[in-house]
């Protein structure tokens, strides 16, 4: 088929939905179209000034002209909401795009582009916007043979030129269809041709321009950022809005069926202890009860925040019989991480009657091999057999019948074949009432909301805000509170009322006593019981070991510190029958520099296989046998000084924690003052003058004298 009459069919489909992002009829004529406003921001910014050294430290004055105004506890209205929120929105977006352009000039291979050899006649049709606030759509095609090309989302540069012209812009990926084009050429291993309709979104229009051949480069994601302008469009309509605005102990508290507990409702049949139970059940009374609500749920490391969620699932299913559940968190690893703890718990499903259907929504070059069968593209594959079906139409029969959805905070709503099937949209039939959000403290608020797009209703937020919280690149909009989690502001709010209706999970049974003893009283106020059964390794549980090794030049290197903490691991893995492949160990640090310094020095050891050494942000969610901890600095605290970082660092390790540091400049700090004086009362404490005084290491690290260590070690 001729390919020009291809396009042609596609673009008349296409012209048909150039208006379904239009939400102006969905919020009513009076409210801020937050969409379309952000959409006009981006696309007028010149994409040169990307590369302009000037704008490295400074803003350019389209977006330093942009008042920021500050977090409040409580929202008076939604014009006041959005006029808060929609200023970070755009500040926290240049931050990223400048990041991620950065990343791009560095990477240089398989950059996401394309060439343009062809655009519509009718291209220039104004979508939106008024005599100096334009949005202009236009349709152009492509041929390739490259799996690198702009995709749906994406932000990119359009380039263009002539004999007497350039033009150089932002245009957004709004629609794109790719159809492959059949060939004469049986060559063998030749690579796949494509055919790739366009309609993109820009701030001028292309209706007279004569240039005809263009290319698009992508630069960056815009869709996810859309997602949360568009939130701020939405929030007229979610059931939640007053939860939202103004926070209270009775609109965010649990039910309190506990009180009739039928063990017969967790199907896992788990030993679940009381506030695990209170969880469970509360939330299952809520749901009965068809009232909207949000709940937060605290959970301290090692507490079953997880094991707490999979019965929350299995339990709802089972009682409530089959409804949607979305499943979700700030990151795909934390998606996977709890999807295979549920899938864990489905063969037990299975045998209580109850056969759940799971999909796995997002990028699928962003999910773990280990739960790919269940992603929506796998699972929709294995039904297009010997069907004359498209795949689209396939996806959406799954999402239909799937019972829990499970996919990041993002992809939930940037997955156009979930938002064809839920959501407050007319062209959206179906709703899912209940999410539940795993690591609710790591995502801005904004981010929080995003589900409730789908139609959601009652929201269940699990997480702990003493962990690191959301990562926010701009600084001042990090200053005015765009950084704090909904579970934070919230938690600030019951923490000045009478009633507090956080229910926090309060037996932890990762770590010995040794190691969780101050973080428990620093952070937790001392709630954590502990339960943990922890078979001994022949070494020390819990030490501080001061040194007076200066930092580098840059400060994020500590050459002396990282051959210290290389001995130490030596010493324990040659000194300890117990350690071996199977016990997990890892080296953590505030800073990637000291990461890549001690990786390289464990390349001249045969240990570096079996340690992971990481950063202590890409090591929350985890946890190993052994952990040592490389502070770094000797003068001034830097990262080390955050709170949620250190109680991230103290709060991974299961049997052995070992934290080196110069702490003389650590106890100008009060809190690494108390964790210091504690470690000293404690006889755990102790000076490093020499690091080649192996026999102090092995006194303090091996196990054959230590008091601490028991054959067994069970804290109930």
């Amino acid at each position: 088929m001729d390919s020009i009459a291809i396009c042609h069919k596609l673009i008349t489909q296409y012209m048909n939905l150039l208006h379904l992002n239009n939400n102006s009829d969905i919020i009513g004529e009076n409210t801020k179209n937050t969409y379309h406003e952000f959409l006009n921001h981006v696309l007028s910014w010149n994409p040169e000034w990307l590369s302009d050294e000037k704008y490295d430290e400074n803003f350019p004055d389209v977006i330093n002209d942009i008042t920021i105004i500050p977090t409040q506890q409580q929202y008076k209205n939604v014009e006041e909401y959005q006029n808060v929120m929609f200023p970070m929105l755009i500040h926290e977006f240049w931050h990223v795009l400048k990041q991620d352009f950065a990343e791009l000039m560095k990477q240089k291979r398989n950059l996401r582009m394309t060439e343009i050899k062809s655009s519509e006649p009718s291209s220039g049709v104004m979508v939106t916007g008024t005599k100096n606030d334009q949005i202009y759509s236009f349709i152009v095609i492509a041929e390739t043979s490259s799996k690198h090309f702009p995709r749906y989302g994406d932000l990119t540069i359009l380039k263009g030129s002539d004999t007497t012209q350039s033009i150089t812009v932002f245009a957004y990926v709004n629609l794109l269809k790719e159809h492959i084009l059949k060939t004469n050429d049986e060559t063998e291993n030749k690579d796949e041709k494509k055919l790739l309709t366009y309609e993109l979104l820009t701030n001028i229009s292309f209706r007279n321009n004569m240039i005809s051949e263009f290319s698009l480069t992508t630069v960056s994601f815009l869709l996810q950022h859309l997602s949360l302008a568009d939130t701020l469009n939405f929030l007229p309509q979610f059931v939640l809005l007053p939860s939202i605005l103004r926070p209270t102990a009775y609109s965010y508290s649990l039910s309190t069926r506990i009180e009739h507990l039928d063990p017969s409702f967790i199907i896992t049949k788990d030993n679940l202890n009381l506030m695990q139970k209170k969880v469970v059940m509360g939330v299952l009374g809520n749901i009965e009860i068809t009232q909207p609500k949000i709940c937060f749920v605290q959970g301290p490391p090692g507490t079953g925040k997880s094991k707490t969620i999979v019965n929350l699932v299995g339990t709802i299913l089972k009682s409530l019989g089959r409804r949607k559940i979305l499943l979700c968190a700030p990151s795909n690893k934390a998606v996977d991480s709890l999807l295979l703890q549920l899938l864990e718990a489905k063969s037990t499903f299975d045998e209580n009657g109850l056969t759940i259907h799971i999909v796995r929504i997002g990028n699928e070059d962003k999910i773990d091999d280990s739960v790919k069968e269940y992603s929506l593209v796998n699972q929709a594959l294995r039904q297009k057999e010997n069907r004359r079906i498209s795949l689209f139409c396939i996806k959406q029969e799954i999402l239909k019948q799937a019972d829990v959805i499970v996919g990041t905070l993002t992809s939930c709503y940037t997955n156009r074949s979930v938002t064809s099937v839920f959501g407050l949209c007319p062209f959206s039939r179906l709703s899912i009432p209940l999410c539940i959000i795993d690591e609710a403290a790591q995502a801005t608020e904004l981010l929080t909301l995003v589900p409730l797009m789908l139609g959601v209703q009652q929201l269940i937020l699990v997480g702990d805000p003493q962990q690191l919280p959301p990562l926010v690149l701009s600084e001042a909009a990090k200053n005015h509170g765009y950084g704090a989690s909904l579970f934070s502001r919230a938690e600030k709010i019951f923490a000045t009322e009478g009633i507090n209706p956080i229910i926090t999970l309060n037996t932890q049974y990762r770590m010995t006593e040794s190691i969780s003893q101050w973080p428990n009283e620093y952070f937790y106020k001392g709630v954590l019981k502990n339960s943990a059964t922890i078979h001994p390794l022949g070494i020390c549980q819990y030490k501080l070991f001061n040194h007076q090794f200066p930092q580098g030049p840059d400060g994020y290197t500590n050459v002396e510190e990282a051959e210290l903490v290389i001995e130490m691991t030596k010493l324990m893995k040659t000194n300890s029958q117990q350690i071996n492949d199977n016990i997990s160990i890892a080296i953590i640090t505030p800073y990637r520099k000291q990461c890549e310094l001690i990786s390289k020095k464990l390349e001249s050891t045969k240990m570096k296989e079996n340690i992971e050494v990481n950063t202590v942000d890409s090591f929350q969610g985890s946890e190993k046998d052994i952990i040592i901890m490389s502070c770094v600095r000797s003068f001034g605290l830097g990262f080390t000084h955050c709170p949620n970082r250190l109680c991230v660092s103290l709060t991974r390790a299961k049997h052995t924690l070992i934290i080196v540091g110069n702490f003389n400049t650590f106890l100008g700090n009060k809190m690494w003052k108390s964790l210091i004086n504690d470690a000293k009362n404690r006889g755990v404490y102790i000076n490093i003058t020499d690091k080649t005084a192996k026999s102090l290491l092995k006194k303090n690290i091996i196990a054959d004298n230590l008091k601490e260590e028991s054959s067994t070690v069970s804290n109930n």
